[in-house]
This record gives C-alpha cells, sequence and structure tokens, in this order.
C-alpha cells in the first residue's frame, strides 16, 4: 500500500520538473539571442540621422534674387514723444482689440485710502497708473478685500431718506463708490459739512465715500464691469483733497461747479498704418472713429521720429523728404495717452 502511494507521488511530481526545465531552456534561449543582437550592434555602423546631413541648397542657375522693387530698411528705435508739457509718458499703443476692452481697472489701497484708476495697456492688463484719488474707507473690516465689478450707476443714490450720494457706482449690496452725502439730489446741500472732511478716514459702514472729482471720473469712465480689485496695502498714495472753504456746503473738486468733467479718448482709428511715398510727396493722416464720442480730450498730436526721411504738421499733413523709415506718432492729449503709430517708407522708386 505504500509502495502504491510513493509511485502515485512521483507521478505527481514529474510534470512539474519538466515544466521548469522548459521554463529555463526559453529563458536561455532569450538570453543568448539578446547576447547576440548586442555583439551584432557593436559591428554594425550606426545608420546616418537626417539631421546630420547639410541643408539643401539651390544650384547656382535656379538662385534667383528677389526683384530690388523698393529698398529695405532696419526699423529704428521708437520712443513716443512726450505731447504736452507734463503729459504722462506711459501712454498706449492701440489695436482694433482696444475698441471693445474695458479701458480701466480700479484698485484700492485701504492703507493709503486711495483710489487709484489703472488704465489698460498693449497686452490687456491693468498697469498704467493714470489718477489717484483719497478715499475714506468702513471701520473695523467693513469694506472687505477682494475683486469686484461695478454692477450698476446712478446719477444720485438714496443713500437714506434724507441723504442722497452723487456719482456712484454699486460694487456689492452693501458697497458702492460714491461722492459726499448730500441733503437734496443737487449740489448745494451737503448733508453733513463734516462728511467731506472725513475722506481719508475709516469711518463708513463699508462704501468707498470719496470727493465729487474722484467719483465723477470713475461714473464717466468707468462701465458697468469694469473690474475693481480692493487690497490691504499701500501700492497707490494719493493726496488729501482741498479743504472746503469755511461757510460753503458744497465739494470744491466737483466738476459739475465749472464743467471740469475729464474724459479721456480709450479708442481712435486712423485712415493709414503703412505709408509708400516718394521724395516730395504728401499725405494727409486722418484720425476715424473716436471713443467715447463725447469725450473732453484736447485734439490729437502728429509728431514724426525720424525728421529727416518725413515730417508732419499739426494738422496731420505728412511731407516725404529722403529715401528711409520713419515713425509717424499719433496721440490723444488727455491722461490716458492712447496712441497709434503710423510708418511711412520713402524710396526713390515710385
Amino acid at each position: 500500500m505504500k509502495r502504491r502511494e510513493r509511485r502515485q507521488k512521483n507521478r505527481a511530481v514529474v510534470p512539474i520538473i519538466v515544466l521548469v526545465l522548459l521554463f529555463a531552456v526559453a529563458a536561455f534561449a532569450v538570453l543568448a539571442l539578446r547576447i547576440s543582437r548586442d555583439r551584432q550592434a557593436k559591428t554594425d555602423p550606426v545608420p546616418p540621422s537626417i539631421f546630420d546631413a547639410p541643408a539643401p541648397t539651390l544650384a547656382p542657375d535656379a538662385a534667383k534674387p528677389a526683384p530690388d522693387i523698393m529698398p529695405t530698411f532696419e526699423p529704428e528705435a521708437f520712443a513716443p514723444p512726450s505731447p504736452i508739457e507734463g503729459f504722462p509718458p506711459n501712454g498706449v499703443c492701440l489695436s482694433d482689440k482696444h475698441k471693445n476692452a474695458l479701458p480701466y481697472g480700479i484698485y484700492v489701497s485701504k492703507n493709503s485710502f486711495t483710489i487709484a484708476i489703472l488704465g489698460i495697456d498693449e497686452e490687456g492688463k491693468y498697469t498704467r497708473c493714470l489718477r489717484t484719488f483719497r478715499t475714506a474707507i468702513g471701520t473695523g473690516n467693513k469694506t472687505r478685500a477682494g475683486k469686484y465689478t461695478i454692477l450698476e450707476k446712478y446719477d444720485w443714490y438714496p443713500f437714506s431718506d434724507t441723504a442722497y450720494t452723487p456719482y456712484t457706482v454699486r460694487c456689492t449690496d452693501k458697497m458702492r463708490i460714491h461722492g459726499p452725502l448730500h441733503g437734496e439730489t443737487n449740489f448745494k446741500t451737503m448733508h453733513r459739512t463734516d462728511n467731506y472732511g472725513e475722506i481719508g478716514q475709516a469711518v463708513t459702514a463699508g462704501c468707498l465715500r470719496t470727493t465729487c472729482a474722484a467719483a465723477a471720473w470713475i461714473y464717466y469712465n468707468c462701465p458697468v464691469d469694469t473690474p475693481i480689485r480692493i487690497a490691504n496695502d499701500a501700492e497707490y498714495t494719493s493726496e488729501e483733497p482741498p479743504p472746503r472753504k469755511s461757510g460753503t456746503r458744497y465739494d470744491p473738486t466737483n466738476p459739475a461747479i465749472d464743467n471740469r468733467f475729464e474724459i479721456p479718448v480709450s479708442y481712435f482709428s486712423v485712415n493709414a498704418e503703412i505709408l509708400r511715398l516718394s521724395p516730395g510727396e504728401t499725405w494727409q493722416l486722418a484720425v476715424g472713429e473716436i471713443l467715447p464720442a463725447d469725450n473732453t480730450s484736447d485734439g490729437f498730436l502728429f509728431a514724426s521720429a525720424q525728421e529727416g526721411v518725413a515730417t508732419v504738421d499739426q494738422d496731420g499733413l505728412i511731407t516725404a523728404h529722403a529715401p528711409g523709415m520713419a515713425h509717424m506718432l499719433v496721440q490723444s492729449k488727455d491722461v490716458n495717452g492712447a496712441y497709434r503709430r503710423v510708418d511711412v517708407v520713402v524710396s526713390d522708386v515710385a
């Protein structure tokens, strides 16, 4: 009986031994094939790469130069000149994408009680500080830091049953940017004369109470959806507003007093971007669509960076003088400094 059991066990072990031997033979064969390939790779030359070959060249007869229709000139560095005395140099070079863009952003530095108006740049970012205004902020942390937008505008907002705020824009249900409080919807009866004196302090319930000049600037120039950022910093600073005259009940900065509204040009077009002229030829450069239509800009400046090549007068008449390239500047005379560049190529070839 015991002998029979041993035979059965031996029969069960045989298949396992066979499988192990077959696996070992297969592994040895794979190893031998890999060694053979490695040896062959060491003796065979590496096929050349197509990037090692020289670039194809044209036969001398086939290499025909481009026809000499017009000489070419290396563009020169072009720094837009300042249009008028004291004019800010950080203008913006316009392109068609600026036509429908929101031209300004609002940055509020709480620690310095400042509202900064930032102009859009060529990349669509708000990096150019155009104006700064002093403002009152909320007590404690009622004017909360964060990102907001202008939701609505009101020429007069009913602040309470007895007070109204001019040039008001709403940012949230509890936060607005507005001018001093008035007792009626006119500028003769300031609600409390000291609420003008409190500009530059933490006294409000969360709103940004600023001067009429600042509130009007935002009201007239910043459309709905204009971005607003409120930060706990002093990134921008501002001057104290002028003192109120003794015995008066109005904001001395109010632009409505003597029509001192400032509405810069945010976009305009010109009738040419590249001109090709011969010496002695002229071209009338003209400004086209201007936005906003009710702007208060003092017209446009025309200037040439290379007057030896071509000049332009203050009416936009370009005159070509000598072969070369001249960069022309057309710039709005206002704080935004929006400008367009016109390249004039002058050649002897008609």
